[in-house]
């Protein structure tokens, strides 16, 4: 026995929004897009960049913080950095 008002979602029916997460083409594959695959290419670049120029410019001015502008929230910033 086939019932097709059956739901596929695993969220509440009082969920207003539970048709917008069984919707099929949310789950689009993976190379559905190619700024995706740029994205995928670019990432690590990023990631470099960060630890080759941002880190370091950051440990610079904290050790002159009144001359480059360096704040306490730019201190908190820092220590949250995954290392």
């Amino acid at each position: 026995m086939t019932d097709s008002n059956v739901r596929t979602s695993i969220y509440s029916t009082l969920d207003s929004t539970a048709l917008v997460y069984t919707n099929p083409a949310a789950g689009a594959p993976a190379d559905d897009n190619p700024w995706r695959w740029a994205g995928f290419v670019m990432h690590p670049i990023g990631v470099g960049l960060d630890y080759v120029v941002n880190r370091p410019l950051y440990s610079i001015s904290s050790t002159f913080p009144r001359a480059t502008g360096y704040t306490n929230e730019d201190a908190m910033l820092d220590a949250y950095r995954q290392r």
